[in-house]
């Protein structure tokens, strides 16, 4: 090398008539001989042969900006150094970090970015992303860092919360700085109900205020949230990753009190079911005396009963309830008990 000392490269098999001098460095005079030994030990020695390496401009770098979701699919991007004069890459993807396909070929120099669409992914799946480089001998050169989308799942609970799981983003070479929680109900636009410095994988959303200042609220809740990269990115990215959308379905909350008092302080005046995720259509509530009778009766679920009788204020005493009502889901609830009137 460089006209240096003679140095045994390698050793192969006898009947070999090719060789590849792998990872030769650029701008540098190697010279070869070839010596073939008998198995007697006899010495044959080729000429000499020299080459001057005036290699191409390999990339000395590629940065996976970010995998995202965008129209249900992932979105990727990708920046490159333009001083690269081979340009033979391969977009790869994996399933389990571990074992990659080739999904896409990418071979044009100069251009700083790549971005590609993966239409056959399917979203609730999380997927490894890296773009590799190949020499003009189709080797590996180069690999970048791995990309991963984010998949959000959502499962509503007894306790009025929706709880949030998502998976790490792998892997900014800044690392990850922030995450954003977005909520939507019906048709309202997405509402950020969470930002704060990365490190937590899950949330609880708890619905407790939105029950109280709308009842009728629907009972479906989604969500999608957002990752950032820090600041320090050596190729000046800034990545951002958003996930999939992700809806939760809280089940019919009904509370019946036992008992109410409708002397006019304003305190539990009024004898009325408390529900959250019931539908107003198929609503019925029913009031009954001591003997049957049907004293208040209403379709309409923002109303109840002031404890009067024939314009009069009911005696105290036990009285018994009917309640039907429609689940969001279509399905039909009965519920029937005894309560409790009385005058402090």
């Amino acid at each position: 090398q460089d006209f240096g000392s003679w140095q045994l490269l390698d050793v192969v098999n006898g009947s070999s008539n090719q060789y590849y001098h792998m990872d030769v460095q650029d701008n540098t005079s190697y010279c070869y001989r070839i010596r073939a030994i008998s198995n007697s030990g006899k010495t044959s020695t080729s000429n000499k042969t020299c080459f001057y390496t005036n290699l191409p401009n390999l990339p000395l770098y590629i940065n996976a900006d970010y995998a995202t979701v965008e129209n249900n699919s992932i979105h990727l991007s990708f920046t490159l150094d333009t001083d690269a004069t081979i340009c033979n890459y391969q977009l790869w993807r994996s399933k389990d970090g571990i074992n990659y396909n080739s999904i896409a070929n990418y071979n044009v120099c100069g251009q700083r970015n790549f971005e590609y669409t993966d239409n056959t992914a399917n979203i609730e799946e999380r997927y490894f992303y890296k773009l590799v480089s190949f020499d003009q001998c189709n080797n590996v050169r180069l690999e970048s860092n791995i990309a991963t989308n984010i998949v959000l799942k959502a499962q509503a609970n007894e306790e009025v919360q929706n709880l949030l799981n998502w998976n790490a983003y792998q892997q900014w070479l800044a690392g990850v700085d922030s995450v954003y929680v977005y909520r939507i109900v019906e048709d309202a636009a997405p509402e950020l109900i969470l930002a704060q410095l990365a490190g937590s994988t899950s949330y609880f959303d708890d619905l407790t205020n939105i029950v109280m200042q709308n009842p009728s609220v629907t009972n479906k809740f989604c969500y999608y949230i957002e990752l950032t990269e820090n600041m320090g990115n050596p190729y000046m990215v800034k990545g951002r990753s958003k996930s999939n959308i992700a809806c939760a379905y809280q089940f019919a909350r009904v509370f019946i009190p036992n008992t109410f008092s409708p002397n006019g302080d304003e305190i539990n005046d009024i004898f009325k079911p408390s529900t959250a995720f019931v539908d107003k259509e198929g609503y019925l509530f029913e009031v009954f005396d001591r003997w049957g009778n049907i004293i208040f009766k209403t379709n309409d679920s923002s109303l109840g009963w002031d404890g009067k009788s024939g314009g009069k204020f009911a005696p105290s005493g036990t009285y018994a309830y009917y309640l039907k009502y429609k689940t969001l889901d279509g399905n039909y609830r009965e519920k029937a008990g005894t309560f409790n009137i009385f005058f402090p």
